[in-house]
């Protein structure tokens, strides 16, 4: 879809499963979501629906939360 369309949206939802306890490999890497945020508006947000350890007890918890922080610095999460 990012590749087909150039328009920026005030909010964008992640929302990305294979099933229950798998995101695609593509889509938890700094150029997706550096890709995701060259989509949004001047002042919009991204919403990411996570599963992951609240408490950061798994690696990939770990390394997507700072990955994405590395793309969204003030990125902020509700557990």
């Amino acid at each position: 879809f990012l590749q087909r369309d150039n328009r920026t949206y005030d909010v964008i939802v992640l929302d990305l499963f294979t099933h229950v306890l798998s995101f695609p490999m593509e889509a938890v890497t700094r150029e997706f979501l550096a890709d995701i945020k060259s989509r949004l508006k001047p002042g919009g947000i991204v919403v990411a629906n996570v599963i992951g350890s609240a408490d950061y007890r798994d690696l990939f918890s770990v390394r997507y939360y700072n990955t994405f922080a590395h793309v969204f610095p003030h990125a902020t999460r509700q557990v």
